[in-house]
Parts: C-alpha cells; sequence; structure tokens
C-alpha cells in the first residue's frame, strides 16, 4: 500500500514526496561515503574503472535523475505525473540545479587557483568536482521539499 492504491492521485503524489524527503539524506550520506571511497582508490591506483568508481557513477546518476524528474520517472498513472510535477516542485529542481552548478563552478575555480601549488591527479579533480555538484544539488532539493512539506 506504498504508493497507496486506494488514494486519490493528488494524496499518492504528497505521501511520495514524504518517503523522498526521508530517504534522500540517506541516500546522499551513501553517495559521500562512495564518493570517499572512489577518491581514495583513484589516489592508491590513479584513474582505474573498478567497482567504486562504477557504483559512484551509478549512484549519481541516479541522484540526478531524481533532481531532474522529481522521481515521475517512475510513475506509471499520468494523473499522478500532473500533482508530482507542479510549479512548485520544477522550481525547487531548478534552484537545486543552480545551486549544484555554481558549488561545481566554484570547485572548478579553486582546483584551477589550487593547481599552482599543489599537484594532483586530474581525474581526482574532476571527480571531486562533480561528486561536490551532485552533492549540493540533491542536498539542496531535498531541502526545499523538505520545507514545503513542513508548511
Amino acid at each position: 500500500m506504498l504508493l497507496g492504491k486506494n488514494l486519490s492521485d493528488e494524496e499518492t503524489a504528497e505521501k511520495l514526496m514524504r518517503h523522498r524527503a526521508r530517504i534522500m539524506p540517506a541516500f546522499i550520506a551513501l553517495f559521500a561515503a562512495i564518493h570517499m571511497v572512489a577518491a581514495r582508490d583513484i589516489m592508491k591506483n590513479g584513474s582505474v574503472i573498478d567497482v567504486s568508481m562504477l557504483s559512484w557513477i551509478v549512484m549519481a546518476g541516479v541522484l540526478l535523475v531524481v533532481v531532474a524528474t522529481g522521481g515521475s520517472i517512475v510513475m506509471r498513472r499520468p494523473g499522478l505525473r500532473e500533482f508530482h510535477d507542479d510549479e512548485l516542485m520544477r522550481a525547487h529542481r531548478a534552484k537545486a540545479y543552480t545551486y549544484g552548478f555554481w558549488v561545481m563552478m566554484l570547485g572548478g575555480l579553486a582546483v584551477l587557483l589550487g593547481s599552482h601549488w599543489i599537484s594532483a591527479p586530474i581525474a581526482l579533480l574532476i571527480h571531486s568536482v562533480l561528486g561536490l555538484g551532485t552533492i549540493a544539488a540533491t542536498l539542496r532539493y531535498t531541502m526545499l521539499e523538505r520545507h514545503a512539506l513542513k508548511q
């Protein structure tokens, strides 16, 4: 009864939003842990694609798809998508991506400035900037959703 077969589309969309708002911090923490393991592997082995890097890529993709679609990509009922993809949710997604973009831009500038004094593998730098942008966008989206639920 997770999806609420006996509930209206509006009630089901709100229930899904509450579930997503509760579970997203755990996904962000899991992604951060995978991010650190993959960064350690890059430092140790170079830019070899291994299990930790593949899991990082998959998890980053999943988180970015959730932010991009709000999870509506898996919804089968058309009426449910209407309630789930309203103006407020689109605004939250746009703000989250803007936030992630700026974190990545500032991270890139920091890497560029720091490259004059510190040398690091380019794979590690790109991994770090993309990971921080993904975490920032997902975290911002989760915060906006949780704030909307409180109102």
